[in-house]
């Protein structure tokens, strides 16, 4: 988790530096966030004992939201 929210905080620095509109800043800052908690939510999903079936298709379905 702490990897996460030092990659977030690296991520708004630069992001602040740009010369982008604040609200396209805000909105890019949003969507780092989304991703950094669906990455953590991923590979808790996947290191669960179960279906390797489903893990693999959770996985595809998050290397999609990624993605777009």
């Amino acid at each position: 988790m702490a990897e996460a929210n030092e990659l977030v905080g690296a991520v708004r620095d630069l992001i602040e530096r740009s010369s982008w509109a604040q609200w396209r800043k805000d909105e890019f800052v949003r969507a780092i966030e989304a991703l950094a908690e669906a990455q953590l939510i991923t590979e808790g999903v996947i290191a669960l004992p179960g279906d390797a079936r489903f893990r693999e298709r959770f996985a595809a379905a998050f290397i999609l939201f990624a993605i777009c």
